[in-house]
């Protein structure tokens, strides 16, 4: 049976769509799990720069689990492109997951550079003032392209 739809036509769902959507929820269902066990250790032991590096990387990937979700549901329905039949949700989400990718891409980079200069410079601090100026003109720069109309 084909479903016509104004988007084109939809048949069976294929198996490898299936496939891939269970990929998707399973592993976006363990990175949710496994970062909200370790979000609380992050928050608690704040005061070392690492460890607000980790809370930021640990906060993107749970908001990336939870985005990741509608296209699971596209996968299983045919790869309709409309979530809830609603645009605005799709969008949303695709800018959500796009922001993050970056962000998540930037805090890893960020930790990379502060674990060198640990590495390099036993005894120099790395202060957290610092790699909050750091992280602000990073989102700020990185993020504004997609949020911002051009």
């Amino acid at each position: 049976a084909v479903v016509s739809t104004q988007s084109g036509h939809y048949g069976r769902g294929d198996p490898v769509d299936i496939v891939l959507g269970v990929v998707v929820v399973l592993t976006s269902a363990i990175a949710f799990s496994l970062n909200l066990i370790c979000l609380p250790y992050f928050i608690r032991h704040r005061s070392k720069v690492s460890n607000l590096l980790y809370t930021c990387i640990c906060t993107v990937d749970i908001v990336t689990a939870i985005v990741s979700l509608p296209s699971a549901v596209s996968l299983f329905n045919r790869r309709r492109p409309m979530w809830l039949g609603n645009k605005v949700i799709c969008s949303m989400c695709g800018a959500i997951f796009e922001v993050n990718s970056r962000l998540s891409v930037g805090f890893i980079a960020i930790l990379s550079v502060v674990r060198t200069i640990s590495l390099c410079f036993p005894f120099q601090y790395v202060s957290r003032s610092v790699v909050k100026v750091i992280l602000a003109i990073y989102v700020v720069i990185f993020t504004a392209p997609i949020i911002l109309p051009l």
